[in-house]
């Protein structure tokens, strides 16, 4: 087991370390291979991801330094900012949100810290602190779960890696801070993650990002539509187990009620 759970974060930070490298521009700029500085900053923030699941509020604080270090030596490639999002989750789910306080409001100073500068409005950064506080909420919601939590985990894992990697290559068409954007399309994949406990609430929030998306990204607008789907399966499933499902035995039980002798 000790095994397993070394390969799995390493699996974990290498995975990390290729998606910086992804979202940074090196696999859409078709290069042989990526500059030093490149591969460095993919390493600073990647690696750390190997060990967020036992150190998840430490590794939330520093990817948040590293979120607005990036901001102002590279705006635009502050990529980090989608695993800062997946640290806190962690964090909370971990730690509870009681416990990720101190590096839920790192996260959100950091991205508010990242998209301040001139011309931005007043609704910018009042998201630019609200929504980094929301895969705390999630991670805190699932740690307060008493239910076999797996099935949701892998929800919200895949819902992120939908989200971010059909939509990263249009992120800055939209003209919104685009750190915004990336930590609006981790959350709509995290909230698969509560879609089964919570769907009514997953749906909401799915089907304002997808207006969101279809007004201003307009190629993410179908990535929003199948995370709204994935979520509407959840209020169908919820329907199902209370009292909904299982139509055949109750048809047959108010058919055996009326004439006892067709049970024979």
């Amino acid at each position: 087991m000790r095994s397993r759970g070394v390969s799995l974060d390493g699996l974990f930070a290498a995975s990390a370390v290729a998606l910086e490298l992804v979202i940074n521009g090196y696999a859409s700029e078709g290069t042989a291979s990526p500059t030093p500085p490149e591969f460095a900053a993919a390493l600073l923030a990647g690696l750390p991801m190997g060990v967020v699941r036992q150190r998840p509020a430490p590794v939330t604080v520093y990817l948040a330094a590293l979120v607005v270090i990036a901001g102002r030596l590279a705006p635009g490639t502050d990529s980090a900012q989608i695993l800062l999002c997946v640290a806190l989750c962690l964090t909370g789910y971990r730690s509870g949100l009681r416990a990720a306080r101190g590096p839920m409001a790192a996260a959100m100073l950091a991205t508010a810290l990242t998209v301040a500068g001139p011309g931005v409005t007043a609704g910018t950064m009042a998201l630019a602190l609200l929504l980094p506080a929301a895969p705390a909420v999630i991670g805190g919601y699932l740690h307060r779960s008493t239910r076999d939590v797996t099935p949701d985990l892998l929800l919200a894992a895949g819902g992120v890696l939908l989200a971010v990697l059909s939509t990263w290559d249009v992120w800055h068409s939209g003209g919104h801070p685009v750190a915004i954007v990336q930590v609006a399309a981790v959350v709509s994949g995290l909230a698969l993650g509560v879609a089964r406990r919570l769907p009514g609430l997953v749906v909401a929030v799915e089907g304002v990002l997808l207006i969101a998306a279809d007004a201003h990204l307009h190629r993410a607008a179908d990535t929003g539509m199948l995370l709204l789907m994935v979520a509407m399966g959840g209020c169908s499933r919820c329907g199902w187990r209370r009292g909904r499902g299982r139509p055949w035995r109750t048809r047959r039980a108010a058919w055996s009620s009326r004439w006892p002798c067709s049970s024979r």
